[in-house]
């Protein structure tokens, strides 16, 4: 056997050993709700820029480029309905590991004196904290695509202002 199985088997762990883990991990679950405010305030600041980008097509009457804003606009709206969704099952997946995690507390308080086996332990730390961060980074990921073509949406639109206005002057 390898000697990290020996030695774990040779180990015995209480519950109550585990209760830094354990409140730890509930914090990362807490925290995990932050994903919902990261996805919305970069959408926002691109709703922003649009908003700008309309102002500046309509103050200086750029007439040929209405339709990139309105494209800008409708790719936003798209992302913002992708992501509301996302934000929502997020929030329900959150809220069961929350449930989870406080069971975990409860029975760590009730049963502290509880030994586990190695795979409870292992189990236990991959719960409370590799998943909370895997979760985290996912998510992260998933925002950061479904966002691509908005951003390129803007950044198209934004060069076109910019080069018809240095044209007027």
């Amino acid at each position: 056997m390898l000697p990290m199985i020996d030695q774990c088997l040779s180990a015995s762990t209480k519950l109550a050993d585990l209760s830094s883990v354990l409140g730890s991990g509930l914090g990362l679950y807490l925290a995990l709700a932050i994903i919902q405010t990261v996805g919305s305030v970069g959408v926002m600041r691109l709703r922003r820029r649009a908003r700008y980008l309309r102002e500046a097509i309509w103050l200086n009457e750029l007439h040929t480029l209405r339709a990139s804003i309105w494209n800008v606009e409708a790719e936003l709206s798209r992302v913002e309905l992708s992501l509301e969704t996302l934000s929502s099952r997020l929030f329900v997946f959150t809220f069961v590991l929350i449930l989870v995690s406080l069971g975990g507390i409860g029975m760590a308080a009730l049963n502290p004196s509880l030994i586990l086996g190695c795979g409870a332990v292992y189990a236990i730390i991959v719960f409370y904290l590799i998943l909370p961060p895997a979760i985290f980074l996912l998510a992260s990921l998933i925002i950061r695509v479904r966002s691509r073509s908005a951003l390129s949406a803007v950044l198209s639109c934004e060069n076109k202002v910019l080069e018809a206005l240095s044209g007027e002057g």
